[in-house]
């Protein structure tokens, strides 16, 4: 069960589709004052690890 704090709802920009994993880019403000890559950003229940920091956005790694 999630116990975090919500911190921002984020928009989906882009997901890019590859044979075994996927890229998420999700648009958000608040979350990337303090977001480095490695980081854990729990997404709609699933903890993601960041791979790149882009301005206002964030780049997760989801293995299918």
């Amino acid at each position: 069960m999630f116990t975090g704090i919500i911190e921002e709802v984020g928009i989906i920009k882009e997901v890019k589709r590859g044979v075994k994993s996927s890229k998420l880019i999700i648009k958000a403000n608040k979350v990337l004052e303090k977001t480095r890559v490695g980081d854990s950003i729990c997404t709609n229940g699933v903890c993601l690890t960041v791979t790149n920091v882009i301005v206002l956005k964030l780049m997760l790694w989801l293995k299918h």
